[in-house]
């Protein structure tokens, strides 16, 4: 059920004709409610943050994250229009917005992933999106004054994955806690933060962005290095599809590198390949764990496999998703997860 309040702000701004909208939850609302709202044959997602996420730890975070992904969104709108949902309302006080209800003709990326959908093409249409986000915020000054939420990244992203990992994984406390002083340090370009299959939506004609309330000026390695992720956790969760997930991995950071321009993704490699073992770890080890991959072979396969990458730093990133191919073909591709 809405909050009175925000009724009555809905029908301030003419999004709903009476007090009694059609609300429907919709999936996925982990640190925000994301609800469906009809009225009068039109239809919009409200979003509003909430102060502690739906996780089985305790975590928890500034409901202001909401007017961070509202300025996200609008810069993303700016840059690449059709890349966000058009946001049709916004109201800092009561930390919700409104933004157009993309339908039944869009595909969740990350269930098309795990139905064994491996087109190039959408792996690269993602990676082009980020790397326009990253080119177009590349040391600007306006944009970092914009998005100077360290503390805020910080509590959703490098405390729950790195240090969380850290304290569990005691042999790698001091790489982990490096790392995470390292992000929080640089500044380089607007990070969207939470850059996953399940935040993307695929159309014939359109790939949307969602869930943009962890944005921060920093380094993108972190948005290169999140992405990438998913394809290596799905490989060994699907791994009779694990070779094609891989290549998508492959695909998505050379494309994301001819976008981004040689000249600005050199460096990004080894901070990339330094990072991605460790959010590998993180998914397993950390506050947000992820929920298809509950055989446990198979997540201590990734714990062996991230140490062993951590304590390496000459890697590069494809030697590193090399690496994670080879050790996936040693296993038996017949072994299917249980239903958690």
């Amino acid at each position: 059920m809405l909050d009175p309040i925000i009724i009555e702000d809905l029908r301030d701004h003419n999004l709903i004709e009476d007090r009694h909208p059609t609300v429907e939850t919709l999936a996925g609302g982990v640190s925000s409610d994301v609800l469906l709202i009809k009225s009068g044959g039109d239809a919009f997602v409200l979003k509003r943050a909430l102060p502690k996420l739906r996780v089985a730890e305790q975590w928890y975070a500034d409901v202001g994250r909401n007017g961070t992904e509202y300025d996200c969104l609008r810069f993303l709108a700016h840059i690449l229009p059709e890349s966000v949902p058009t946001v049709l309302h916004h109201n800092p006080k009561l930390n919700y917005f409104c933004m157009e209800y993309l339908g039944s003709e869009y595909s969740n990326y990350k269930a098309m992933l795990l139905s064994g959908d491996q087109q190039p093409a959408t792996a690269r249409r993602a990676a082009y999106i980020l790397a326009v986000l990253h080119q177009r915020s590349w040391n600007n000054d306006r944009v970092a004054a914009k998005f100077e939420t360290t503390d805020q990244f910080w509590s959703l992203r490098l405390d729950p994955y790195l240090i969380t990992a850290a304290r569990r994984n005691p042999a790698l406390r001091k790489q982990l806690r490096s790392e995470a002083d390292r992000i929080a340090a640089t500044r380089v370009a607007l990070v969207q933060g939470d850059f996953s299959p399940k935040n993307i939506l695929v159309s014939q004609h359109r790939l949307v962005i969602l869930d943009c309330e962890v944005a921060w000026y920093g380094d993108p390695a972190f948005d290169v290095a999140f992405f990438l992720n998913h394809f290596m956790l799905k490989a060994v969760h699907l791994l009779p599809w694990f070779n094609g997930l891989l290549s998508l991995a492959e695909e998505a950071w050379k494309f994301y590198q001819q976008t981004l321009g040689v000249a600005r993704s050199d460096k990004l490699d080894e901070r990339i390949a330094r990072l991605l073992p460790m959010l590998m770890l993180a998914r397993v080890d950390g506050k947000s764990t992820v929920e298809y991959l509950c055989d446990e072979s198979k997540r201590a396969l990734i714990r062996n496999f991230a140490h062993q990458q951590i304590l390496d730093r000459s890697q590069g990133l494809l030697d590193c998703i090399q690496d994670w191919r080879n050790t996936l073909r040693l296993q038996d591709p017949s072994d299917e997860d249980p239903v958690c």
